[in-house]
């Protein structure tokens, strides 16, 4: 799922020229902030989970449907009207931030020329595709309102438990609750999404034929950092693709499904104390499993 939200100096697209254009402000984050809290209120959804469907009829979309789909989902016309597909195969939570992201691209002017076209990676657009970076964070807003995030965070406590449950109240996916419940938290704290794979350096030799002579020299997956969502006042600086070791209580996850202890994170030499909650949460991606473990942390 997109990290948390960056100011962008200089926006390049014309897509996001139309969003300051359209709403008189000068950057396209906090117009799409503003459009996504005007529907919101015009919708009149105050509390979770957030009524997609009726959200998506003020823009004008007859109906969200899930089926069988190539990529998360699309805008398309029917004989009825403007609709939504999103994939059937994906979790509720991804289904519902893929409708949430396509309701964001009726924002734009020339939405139509998107109309039919496969959104395949939503939650994980790079900020160059512009339009598509700032329909996640408007998906991400739309389906986690600040305001009610807020309100509700105190209740359960920083733990690990906190976020899944308020993925839950929220019929978010725990990526996109991630990031909400990160910036919204008054604690020191960041959610980490660790996944067993290669570094990029390493692909390569991956790709390599692998010789008999050479299987014990290949690369080996480590679990890594895919994505980290730290709130406001964490004092870790937390670099994609960083490995745990295979001591800690984090990579015993894997084994254990859920492990609560301390551990640490080696930054150029020097080891960071810290004590995470984590809990084993493999997906699978185009029939390919993944073994990933979600991990609150917190400085030791």
């Amino acid at each position: 799922m997109i990290g948390s939200v960056v100011t962008r100096k200089r926006w390049l697209s014309s897509q996001a020229r139309a969003l300051k254009e359209m709403t008189g402000l000068a950057d396209p984050e906090v117009a799409m902030r503003k459009l996504v809290a005007d529907l919101l209120h015009e919708a009149e959804q105050d509390d979770a989970p957030i009524n997609l469907p009726l959200v998506a009829s003020v823009r004008g979309i007859v109906e969200i449907r899930a089926e069988s789909i190539q990529g998360s989902g699309m805008l398309l016309y029917t004989p009825r009207g403007l609709e939504i597909l999103v994939n059937s195969s994906d979790a509720l939570g991804r289904r519902n931030f893929s409708a949430a992201h396509e309701i964001c691209h009726t924002f734009f002017p020339d939405h139509a020329a998107h109309v039919s076209g496969t959104d395949h990676f939503i939650g994980y657009f790079s900020i160059k595709l512009e339009e598509e970076f700032l329909c996640d964070i408007g998906a991400s807003l739309m389906l986690l309102p600040p305001h009610l995030v807020s309100a509700k965070i105190g209740r359960y406590g920083c733990c690990l438990n906190a976020v899944i449950r308020l993925a839950d109240e929220f019929e978010a996916s725990i990526e996109a609750t991630a990031i909400a419940w990160a910036q919204a938290s008054p604690w020191q704290c960041a959610v980490v999404f660790f996944e067993e794979r290669l570094k990029p350096s390493q692909l390569k030799r991956k790709n390599q034929m692998a010789f008999p002579s050479l299987e014990d020299v290949l690369p080996q997956p480590e679990l890594r950092i895919a994505h980290a969502c730290a709130s406001p006042g964490f004092p870790l600086f937390l670099p994609k693709d960083k490995s745990v070791s295979r001591e800690g209580s984090i990579y015993r996850c894997m084994a254990e499904q859920q492990t609560t202890g301390p551990d640490t994170l080696e930054f150029h030499g020097e080891e960071k104390h810290i004590y995470a909650e984590s809990i084993f949460a493999p997906y699978r991606k185009d029939s390919e499993l993944t073994r990933r473990v979600v991990s609150l942390i917190r400085p030791a």
